[in-house]
C-alpha cells in the first residue's frame, strides 16, 4: 500500500480539509461526486513522484499495463509485464487537488494514462487542456461497498460522472454496466 507521505504541511492540511469536506478542493462545477465528498481521498493518495501498479480489487493479483498505447488488465508475468505496469505519480496535469494526479509511465517517459474516446491509453504529452484534463484522474472513495482503505476508485477530472473501469480485460472510462462498482475499485501498490 502507498500511503501520503509529505515534507509540505499546507500540501497535507489542503489535502485533510479536503477530505473532511471543510476546504475547498479546486474541483471543476461539473455534475457528479467531487473531491470534497470523499471522506477518504487523502488517506488514499499517493505522494507525489512515487511509483505504483494499479491492482484491481475484483481480479487480485491483475494490474493495469499499457500494451500497444491501450491499457489492459494482466497479470504480470514478465519484465516487460512489470515495466509496462509501473506508473509514476504526478501532480495532476490540469487541477491544483492534492487528491487529483497523473499517471506517468515509467519506461516511456512524457508518456501519461489518459482517456480518449472511452479508452484508457498511453499517449506522450500534449500541452493542450483537453489532454491535460483528460490524463487527470482523482482518487476518491473506493465504488465497491465494503471497500475500505486502501481501495480507491479514480474519476475523471473533466467527467466527473466517470470512472476508470476495467471490462472483458481492457480500461474504460464509463459511469456504469455490470458489475461496475468492483470493475472500478483499485488500489495503488509498490511494483511487483
Amino acid at each position: 500500500m502507498v500511503t501520503v507521505k509529505t515534507s509540505d504541511s499546507r500540501t497535507f492540511l489542503a489535502a485533510l480539509l479536503c477530505a473532511l469536506g471543510v476546504g475547498g478542493c479546486g474541483a471543476s462545477d461539473a455534475p457528479g461526486p467531487s473531491v470534497e465528498e470523499d471522506p477518504g481521498a487523502a488517506e488514499q493518495a499517493a505522494s507525489i513522484g512515487d511509483r505504483v501498479a494499479i491492482e484491481s480489487y475484483n481480479y487480485p493479483g491483475h494490474y493495469l499495463r499499457h500494451r500497444n498505447a491501450l491499457a489492459d488488465l494482466t497479470t504480470l508475468n514478465t519484465a516487460l509485464d512489470r515495466a509496462d505496469a509501473t506508473f509514476t505519480i504526478r501532480a495532476g496535469l490540469s487541477s491544483q487537488s492534492p487528491v487529483c494526479v497523473s499517471f506517468e509511465s515509467t519506461n516511456y517517459p512524457g508518456h501519461y494514462l489518459r482517456h480518449q474516446n472511452a479508452r484508457i491509453r498511453l499517449d506522450p504529452f500534449v500541452d493542450q487542456p483537453l489532454y491535460r484534463s483528460d490524463a487527470t484522474f482523482c482518487m476518491v472513495a473506493a465504488l465497491q461497498p465494503g471497500a475500505s482503505a486502501p481501495w480507491i476508485s479514480l474519476v475523471s477530472d473533466n467527467y466527473r460522472t466517470h470512472y476508470i473501469r476495467h471490462r472483458q480485460g481492457h480500461f474504460y472510462l464509463e459511469s456504469g454496466g455490470g458489475p461496475f462498482a468492483a470493475d472500478a475499485t483499485f488500489r495503488l501498490v509498490s511494483p511487483p
